[in-house]
């Protein structure tokens, strides 16, 4: 489903699903943003962890995966993408929330954080899950995410995660984030072939 969203911003978006041609500049803004994570590494884990997986030569390889990925467009060019992975019929991650950093700070996180929750929500996902050193943090908090020390994760001790189960007012919370960023919505009758490659 494509959707165009007018931002409080003033900028004018499409929101889809994720497509193959979309590779290339979803790994240009994923590295970007993984970026200052280096100080924090050596550069084998850097290249192990980030520099390996977000490799155009890797990332056909994560298109296949059971991640369903939405992107956000300016001008027909990806400047934002998000993924969820669903770990069962009613459970799913936030992954890989990106903005290309020209476009951040105006209201695209928040965008594909709200309209990804509640297209989960619609389709049953009643709890959710994120890593808690997402810069997507304060947004989640907001949304009533939480820690919970006595869940684990598939990552280990060394990635903390926070939690958010759909509680009745959960998805009121998130409808009012979503009222804070938009102006107006559109099923959008821009054709695909009017985006540029």
């Amino acid at each position: 489903m494509r959707t165009r969203y007018l931002l409080k911003s003033g900028l004018d978006v499409i929101y889809r699903p994720f497509e193959h041609r979309d590779i290339q500049k979803c790994s240009q803004i994923l590295l970007r943003n993984f970026e200052p994570l280096k100080s924090d590494m050596s550069s084998q884990e850097w290249q192990q962890h980030f520099g390996q997986i977000y490799t155009l030569a890797n990332l056909p390889k994560l298109a296949r995966e059971r991640h369903y990925r939405v992107v956000a467009l300016s001008d027909g060019e990806v400047v934002g993408l998000m993924g969820f992975i669903p770990y069962s019929n009613q459970e799913a991650e936030i992954s890989n929330l990106s903005i290309d950093p020209l476009f951040q700070r105006k209201g695209l996180g928040k965008l594909l954080i709200t309209t990804g929750l509640l297209s989960a929500l619609d389709s049953g996902v009643i709890t959710f899950c994120a890593d808690a050193g997402l810069w997507s943090k304060a947004i989640l908090v907001t949304l009533g995410f939480q820690t919970d020390p006595e869940r684990s994760n598939k990552y280990g001790k060394r990635v903390q995660f926070i939690y958010a189960t759909a509680t009745s007012d959960f998805k009121v919370r998130v409808l009012d984030m979503l009222g804070l960023v938009i102006v107006g919505t559109n099923p959008s009758t821009q054709s695909a072939s009017s985006e540029q490659p």
